[in-house]
C-alpha cells in the first residue's frame, strides 16, 4: 500500500471512506490486534509515526461502529475478526495492564493472509514497538466450532500465536492478545510434550519474537499459562506443565 494523504488529513471527513478500507483491510490480516497498534498502522498511511489521543480515539470511534454493525469484535483493547472473536471476560491481573460510509472489507489476496504480515512496512517509516503502551486486556471464555491451528485448538479459542512480521516488528507484550500468549504455550507443550514452567515461558516469549525472558514480558507469559490451565487445557503439577489428559 502505498501513502493515501498527507499528515493533516488523518480524521478530515473526505477521508473517512479511505479510513475505513485501511480498518478493514488491516483487520483483514492482522486481526486480533491492539487498538493503538491498529491506530499506528492506519497513521502511517497518512505519513504519522506516532498514535496520538485524537487519532486513537477516531480508531476507536471506527471499531466501535463496526462491531456494532457486526463487522468485528471489540475485547478490552483489542480488535477481533467477527468469525473469531471472543465474548467479554476478565483477565486474570498479572502485570500492568466514525463518521462517513460503510464499506465491505477490501479483497486481500491469499499470500498477504499469513500469520505475522503486516502494512507497516508497505507505509513506512516503520516506528518502534517500544513506544506502544497498554493495559492488561479482557479475556473471554473459549469457543467451539472453528478449524484448529498450530496450537492444536480452534482458532476461536486460541489465534495462531504470530511472531515478527515481514519488517521483522515484534509487537510489544501489552498489544499482544492473552489468547495469544496461551497460543504459543499450548504450542509448546504440545511439541515438548510436558516442560518446567519457567521453560515454558521462556519459549512461548520466543516464539512471539522476543529473544528472552525479561521481568516485562514475565506476566504476560505467565498469564498465557494461567488462562490455558482455568480453562482446563493443560495442567501444572509441581512446576512441570502437560496437556490435560
Amino acid at each position: 500500500m502505498e501513502q493515501v494523504g498527507e499528515p493533516g488529513q488523518f480524521g478530515r471527513f473526505h477521508q473517512m471512506k479511505t479510513i475505513h478500507r485501511l480498518f478493514d483491510r488491516i483487520l483483514a490480516i492482522e486481526a486480533p490486534i491492539h487498538l493503538e497498534l491498529l491506530t499506528r498502522r492506519i497513521i502511517l498511511c497518512y505519513g504519522l509515526t506516532r498514535p496520538g489521543t485524537r487519532s486513537v480515539q477516531i480508531v476507536r470511534q471506527l471499531a466501535t461502529q463496526a462491531a456494532s454493525e457486526g463487522r468485528c469484535r471489540l475485547a478490552g483493547d483489542f480488535v477481533w475478526a467477527a468469525e473469531a472473536a471472543p465474548s467479554r471476560g476478565r483477565a486474570p491481573r498479572s502485570g500492568r495492564r466514525g463518521e462517513g460510509s460503510v464499506v465491505a472489507p477490501a479483497a486481500v489476496a491469499p499470500e498477504e493472509c499469513k500469520p505475522g504480515a503486516g502494512l507497516a512496512e508497505a507505509c513506512a517509516p516503520k516506528a518502534s514497538p517500544g513506544e506502544c503502551s497498554g493495559g492488561t486486556p479482557a479475556i473471554a471464555p473459549s469457543c467451539e466450532g472453528a478449524p484448529a491451528n498450530v496450537s492444536g485448538y480452534p482458532a476461536r479459542v486460541l489465534p495462531p500465536p504470530r511472531g515478527p512480521n515481514e519488517a521483522g516488528e515484534v509487537r510489544p507484550p501489552e498489544q499482544i492478545p492473552p489468547e495469544e500468549w496461551a497460543a504459543a504455550a499450548a504450542l509448546v507443550v504440545r511439541q515438548a510434550v510436558g516442560l518446567p514452567r519457567e521453560e515454558l515461558l521462556k519459549q512461548a516469549a520466543s516464539l512471539l519474537g522476543f529473544k528472552r525472558l525479561t521481568t516485562k514480558l514475565r506476566p504476560w507469559a505467565d498469564a498465557g499459562v494461567v488462562l490455558l490451565v482455568n480453562r482446563g487445557l493443560v495442567q501444572d503439577r509441581q512446576g512441570q506443565v502437560s496437556f490435560v489428559s
